[in-house]
């Protein structure tokens, strides 16, 4: 999945992928009721500053 802001970032895409690959597998995991943020930025290895950054990023690539 390519983003505008992190098309030129190949460390910015990779942190987004961690996420998005973090977040399918609490998810699937736990639930979608069940999963934290907590878990997936720990589980993902990364900060909940940039957990938030990216899901801004994603809902604005669907506007």
């Amino acid at each position: 999945m390519k983003h505008e802001v992190f098309s030129e970032n190949k460390e910015g895409e990779e942190s987004l992928n961690k996420i998005l690959s973090a977040a399918i597998a609490v998810i699937a995991e736990k639930g979608f009721n069940d999963a934290s943020i907590d878990e997936i930025t720990s589980r993902a290895g990364v900060s909940h500053g940039l957990f938030f950054t990216s899901t801004l990023i994603i809902r604005m690539s669907y506007w």
